[in-house]
């Protein structure tokens, strides 16, 4: 099942079922909506955009709801940090976080923000004639161009534009102050100036300045607390200036100046502010001729009321979300409401947490394309201005969201918090109800049954309750199996005898995860490939076999072919049989057929007929000239091979007529016909030597003495039994040690 990164959040409220988005065109098929604080709202929609899925993320602050927007960045530019890093910052400052996304772009090399940055009323950086949202201490927010200018005047007509404020390069004159940490060592086309400051960097004010000195070119400096640095590009005449001047003019030490700061209406209270790249909607329009590549996206805006909405929509992730490009999600923001709207930082660095109800810590609840949450240079946070209560007002239950199979049991959480977002202690007496026919509630455990959509409600006197919204399915649309252990899709499986391997089943309802476990399915594996429990653990056969395991779920079902391998085809030998070994190899070297495509019958008796073509298969399957045998037709399997050996002089007939094909060996017989084909070779036992030989005929001895001396033949506790038959397995036993005698005995002269 799809983890459900959020677990249920305080009031809920279920969206329509088929809500449809006209920026990805499809239907809405999961999601849900949840009060972080009074007047602030996260929704997770879920849609089937046609060929994958979408999943989306945003908060709703309400205008006045005692939540305000606030921009926040390092202590120092050019510094990433994690959300959490920036949140625990933000909560130190007194305010309390309830959640929030990345903030602007910045160079990925630099880590340098990309447009305007303020925060508590002081700029950072200057806007680079971008757009920009800008946030005030009451939570209103602005949009536009902040139209941020910096002039140094010196007396009353000397008037110098200031090109660039805390930026690693540029042309003309760049400023720097001490929220720019890094070493500066400009070079030999520009003035280095170290200036006193009195004040800070607000718009509509004026900062005192006064020079303290010029830098020498290959100085490193750094701006500090109540100083500042001016860079100033030296000018073509003072670069050809004999002799070169030692100062800029105008600037000599002691030369007092003013930083005059000037910004467009409605800039100069902003407390922070975020640099908008890419504006996306203006007075209730999307803008035209935007990106629309999908990719992951963040956007923020605000409504007529001045409500502001915090979007994010997940990307590059095939079977979660695929992304928008910036064309869609500025359509998507005109239709939550927005009369402006602008771009954040996308890709990678698109992730928002929440203060989920009860918790005490920020929870992820998007998921980001590189795995995890990338580290940014700045941050929008919403963070509460309310204190603790002290008393739960509302109810919350986890996970925020059920969709399971009939016969999930779903264990369930309740945690509770104040109006504000604190944490509290959960009331007694809690009660919960399920929508009827869709199961019920023992212990704190949803028990799922039937089919259909309803909530989960718990209660308790005196407070908010909480539902949320279920989803139970008795037949789900697709069922797939899985590995437990690799987690693989599994549309076929070859096992080893013995190799025991654990399944699951994902189902899926209208492109959505169902949660439920093993036991929610019924289990089937006909053939004879082994067996199966009600968890899905397969226990393969012992001999190879193959089979169809079957999942179901009510009316769906999966099935999946599964082929037991031993390392032979047949399936009446067993990898722990005593002589499975030597079937084996028999097998593998082409000595042995089966009786059949998955048969060996091997505790058959070894017949006249059968042994002599296994000696002709080893010999190459040489041709010979018929033999005379008339109960042996030229054409017959083992016809050939009569005819050869009876060549051979390996194995004679019962007569010049009757070769007897059918008629079972003995032990005896078969080890002297493997005898006379190794060349009789001499050995240095005699029949007292071997136990069992006594019952031997004569004409058997010296091959029983060879078989025991080389190991060809495998005695058991009596010994040999030279007069009883010998089955095909054993036989094969028997050929596999003689095959695996030392070389100048495996191929007996005079045999090819």
């Amino acid at each position: 099942m799809r983890k459900k990164l959020i677990a249920a959040l305080l009031c809920f409220a279920l969206l329509p079922a088929a809500a449809a988005w006209a920026a990805v065109p499809g239907e809405r098929v999961d999601g849900y909506s949840a009060t972080l604080a009074d007047g602030v709202v996260l929704t997770e929609n879920t849609y089937w955009a046609g060929n994958d899925l979408q999943t989306e993320h945003y908060m709703c602050i309400e205008a006045d709801s005692g939540a305000v927007p606030v921009a926040v960045s390092a202590d120092t530019l050019w510094t990433t940090g994690s959300l959490a890093a920036f949140a625990a910052k933000l909560e130190r400052e007194g305010l309390h976080v309830l959640g929030g996304s990345n903030g602007g772009y910045f160079s990925f090399g630099s880590c340098e923000p990309v447009g305007l940055v303020m925060r508590g009323g002081v700029l950072r950086t200057d806007d680079e004639g971008l757009s920009a949202v800008g946030f005030h201490s009451d939570g209103s927010v602005v949009f536009g161009k902040p139209e941020i200018r910096l002039t140094l005047r010196s007396g009353e007509n000397e008037v110098r534009p200031v090109s660039a404020l805390n930026r690693a390069v540029g042309s003309g004159m760049r400023l720097y102050t001490a929220d720019c940490t890094a070493s500066l060592r400009p070079g030999e086309n520009y003035w280095t100036v170290l200036l006193s400051a009195q004040g800070e960097l607000r718009c509509g004010e004026n900062v005192a300045l006064t020079v303290e000195r010029i830098c020498s070119a290959d100085e490193r400096v750094k701006p500090a607390e109540n100083r500042m640095l001016l860079v100033i590009e030296k000018s073509e005449q003072e670069l050809q200036a004999e002799p070169v001047p030692q100062q800029p003019e105008g600037f000599a030490p002691g030369t007092e100046l003013t930083l005059e700061i000037s910004c467009a209406p409605g800039w100069e209270t902003v407390d922070s502010a975020l640099g908008i790249l890419y504006p996306l909607v203006e007075s209730g329009k999307p803008l035209s001729g935007l990106e629309t590549a999908a990719a992951p996206r963040t956007a923020i805006g605000v409504r007529e009321d001045g409500s502001v909405i915090v979007y994010t929509i997940d990307g590059r992730q095939s079977g979660y979300s695929k992304g928008l490009g910036l064309a869609a999600v500025a359509e998507r923001m005109a239709e939550l409401g927005c009369v402006a709207a602008g771009a954040l930082d996308g890709g990678g660095s698109t992730q928002m947490s929440a203060l989920l109800p009860g918790d005490s810590a920020l929870t992820q609840v998007n998921r980001p394309s590189d795995g995890s949450a990338r580290k940014t240079v700045n941050y929008l946070l919403i963070a509460g201005t309310g204190e603790a209560v002290g008393r739960a007002e509302r109810l919350a239950l986890y996970p925020l969201e059920i969709d399971a199979v009939a016969g999930a049991e779903i264990p369930l959480t309740v945690k509770a918090a104040d109006r504000n977002g604190y944490a509290s202690a959960v009331p007694q007496a809690l009660s919960f109800s399920v929508s009827e026919g869709l199961g019920e509630v023992r212990d704190g455990v949803f028990h799922a049954e039937g089919t259909g959509e309803g909530v989960i409600r718990v209660s308790a006197p005196g407070v908010e309750s909480a539902e949320i919204p279920i989803t139970v399915t008795q037949s789900p649309d697709t069922l797939k199996l899985y590995g437990e252990k690799y987690g693989k899709h599994t549309l076929s499986l070859t096992l080893e005898p013995g190799q025991e391997v654990d399944l699951t089943v994902r189902a899926y309802q209208n492109h959505v995860a169902l949660s439920g476990d093993d036991s929610c399915y019924s289990w089937t594996l006909d053939g004879n490939a082994g067996t199966v429990d009600e968890t899905g653990h397969l226990i393969p056969s012992d001999a190879s076999g193959s089979g169809t395991l079957t999942a179901r779920a009510g009316e769906s079902c999966v099935q999946i072919p599964i082929r037991i391998w031993s390392g032979i085809p047949f399936s009446d030998v067993k990898a722990g049989d005593a002589n499975f070994a030597a079937v084996k190899y028999v097998y593998e070297h082409g000595i042995f057929e089966g009786t059949g495509d998955t048969s060996f019958d091997p505790e058959a008796v070894m017949s006249r007929g059968m042994l002599v073509t296994v000696l002709w298969r080893m010999s190459g399957s040489p041709e010979a000239e018929p033999a005379a045998f008339e109960d042996v037709a030229p054409d017959a399997w083992y016809g050939p091979a009569v005819a050869w050996a009876a060549g051979q002089g390996l194995v004679n007939g019962y007569s010049e007529t009757c070769f007897a094909p059918g008629d079972d060996l003995t032990q005896e017989q078969i080890l002297t016909i493997l005898h006379r084909w190794a060349q009789l070779p001499e050995t240095s036992l005699t029949p007292d030597d071997v136990k069992g030989a006594s019952q031997a005929h004569d004409y058997a001895l010296a091959a029983l003495c060879w078989a025991a001396e080389t190991g060809v033949a495998a005695p058991g506790e009596a010994g040999l039994t030279p007069r009883q038959p010998m089955s095909r397995a054993e036989v094969a036993g028997v050929l596999m040690r003689w095959c695996e005698l030392p070389k100048e005995s495996e191929t007996p002269e005079g045999t090819e």
